[in-house]
């Protein structure tokens, strides 16, 4: 986990916690042979079958593509039919772990969390505690990414802008 700077947690409202490809890294804990194969994960949508998610490394491929065009960008790669309701077990046991270092949170789409802030103060002192407490709480394979913001939206885009393991925030005003 890379450093990080304390502020005063006034400034800063909402923390995004974003695991990307959720459904890939919950596959790989499941089945560990996978680690070193590129692989799929489809699913049906309206009689088609599309990518939910793909293994690191894969490119020029898309959650939501179709399965044939993918397997023309993606060369020999192995499919996994999707676990939707598994890969939702397992984002509800994440949140039930997280929800023991903070009173309430908003879940959004599959691996992204809102965290309110404000009060949290009085439980950890600062920020960085806080931050620290709640990335301790998510297994590090899950390599998740922390924004914060005074809204949703530019902490989710803070969020999409760190690294695995650390925390964003958007620049002040110039």
């Amino acid at each position: 986990m890379r450093a990080y700077g304390s502020s005063d947690l006034s400034h800063h409202f909402i923390a995004c916690v974003l695991i990307t490809h959720l459904p890939a890294k919950v596959e790989l804990s499941r089945n560990p042979e996978l680690k070193n194969e590129p692989f799929l994960i489809i699913r049906k949508n309206r009689g088609k079958r599309i990518v939910l998610d793909y293994s690191r490394g894969i490119q020029g491929v898309s959650k939501g593509m179709p399965l044939q065009q993918a397997l023309s960008r993606s060369g020999d790669v192995q499919l996994i039919q999707a676990d939707e309701s598994y890969y939702q077990r397992e984002f509800n046991s994440l949140i039930n772990v997280i929800l023991q270092s903070v009173p309430d949170l908003e879940q959004g789409e599959l691996g992204r969390l809102y965290v309110d802030l404000k009060g949290l103060e009085c439980m950890y002192g600062d920020e960085t505690r806080l931050i620290t407490k709640l990335l301790e709480a998510i297994p590090i394979n899950l390599r998740p990414r922390v924004g914060i913001a005074d809204g949703k939206f530019p902490a989710y885009i803070s969020a999409i802008l760190a690294k695995a393991g650390e925390v964003k925030k958007p620049p002040q005003d110039v």
